[in-house]
């Protein structure tokens, strides 16, 4: 049976999130001024690390990044997006 988990992401170029194989993105956003990552998962399935990148509007990007979505901050004016490398 597949969930809904969230992942709290810090605001750094580089970290690796453990999560089951075969999760999905369901959605980024600002909760409560941290940036979550919602992931559809089978929480039955082995966790790997996922390599999570966060960049600001504006900063620079490899080539090799996947985006997965962007969130807007609540009490200022920013947009961070959230990429991976698989």
């Amino acid at each position: 049976m597949k969930v809904v988990w969230k992942y709290r992401l810090q605001f750094a170029d580089e970290q690796v999130i453990e999560m089951p194989v075969g999760a999905t993105v369901a959605h980024v956003g600002m909760q409560d001024g941290y940036l979550c990552l919602w992931m559809i998962v089978d929480p039955s399935q082995a966790k790997r690390g996922r390599h999570l990148y966060v960049r600001g509007t504006g900063h620079p990007l490899e080539d090799t990044l996947t985006y997965l979505g962007s969130a807007v901050e609540e009490d200022r004016p920013l947009v961070w997006h959230v990429f991976e490398r698989e």
